[in-house]
């Protein structure tokens, strides 16, 4: 089984596609597995602003 990790060097740029969890790189896309609750998340813009928005933790 290929590991992305192996194909991805530093400097590389990606494109991640969230509705069909694909990832492409060097010319190549690749099928990731389902985001699941970590899409939130990431669209959010990270872990403080999802808690933020959703009301974990009080607004700055």
């Amino acid at each position: 089984r290929e590991r992305l990790i192996d194909g991805v060097k530093t400097g590389n740029i990606a494109t991640v596609d969230f509705d069909n969890d694909t990832i492409e790189f060097n010319g190549e896309v690749h099928q990731m597995k389902p985001m699941g609750d970590v899409r939130p998340v990431i669209e959010a813009g990270g872990l403080f602003n999802y808690a933020r928005q959703s009301g974990m933790i009080p607004k700055a």
